[in-house]
């Protein structure tokens, strides 16, 4: 599912044909798992929606920048 969203961005050239959209998508399973695992150990002591904005510009800042197709 993640790298179908990945595709799409592509596709409607938000990210650049080159981009590594396996590669990608599996670095963000990765990191949903371990926010999982750090949520029940925590014991669901974590703002989620915080987690998840704070998730989204961080990935656009490092990992997704080089394949943005436009600069912010």
């Amino acid at each position: 599912m993640v790298e179908n969203l990945i595709k799409d961005a592509i596709k409607k050239g938000e990210l650049v044909p080159e981009t590594p959209a396996h590669s990608l998508a599996h670095m963000i399973v990765l990191t949903l798992f371990g926010t999982t695992f750090y949520y029940c150990v925590r014991d669901g002591r974590l703002d989620l929606e915080a987690w998840g904005r704070d998730l989204a510009a961080r990935l656009g800042d490092t990992i997704f920048q080089p394949y943005l197709t436009h600069q912010r």
